[in-house]
């Protein structure tokens, strides 16, 4: 006789945005699972383009890529940030330095849970400069040790890649190589 088993998973999703809710900053999700002890809680801060919604119950198709891939690292959840926090696909000639995400992002740097760091923006890093801008003052925001722990999200052929990109979305191959990120004019 085959033995039934019960999984008990805990899932905390966290969002913050602005009052008008045009903007989502932070999306958090973390999972346990009961009677598995906690040794020390490990997260990935991952940064992709921009948010769908402020909302903490729409998980669009890039949230659950980053979640399935992210539970493969063997990680405990992630915090995805936005180059842009506007919420809603914009187009090309209206991405504008955020100032404010950045912000954000400083403050969420400074958690010790963060033990990975993606960067899964896509071609956007070579297509847009400001795009680019962006990825890279977040890069600035980190200490050495922080540095370490960046990868980007490529396909194996190691071009860049967004979590939506059909050669990244059931294995992630994340690239040591974060020249792009290090590149100052």
């Amino acid at each position: 006789m085959t033995m039934i088993r019960k999984a008990i998973v805990t899932t905390k999703t966290e969002t913050w945005f602005n009052d008008s809710k045009t903007n989502r900053f932070v999306f958090r999700r973390q999972w346990s699972y009961e009677g598995e002890p906690v040794v020390k809680e490990k997260m990935a801060l991952v940064i992709t383009i921009n948010p769908v919604s402020t909302e903490p119950f729409i998980s669009d198709l890039t949230l659950m890529l980053i979640e399935n891939n992210v539970r493969k690292l063997g990680l405990d959840g992630f915090i995805a940030v936005n180059l842009f926090s506007l919420v809603g696909k914009q187009k090309k000639k209206k991405y504008q330095v955020d100032k404010q995400g950045i912000e954000v992002i400083e403050t969420l740097v400074k958690d010790k849970t963060i033990t990975s760091i993606i960067f899964a923006c896509g071609s956007i890093l070579n297509n847009q400069e400001i795009a680019l801008e962006q990825a890279q003052s977040i890069y600035r925001l980190l200490n050495a040790n922080q540095k370490k722990q960046v990868r980007i999200l490529t396909t194996e052929e190691g071009k860049i890649a967004h979590p939506l990109n059909a050669h990244v979305r059931a294995k992630w191959s994340l690239s040591k190589d974060v020249s792009i990120l290090e590149k100052m004019d």
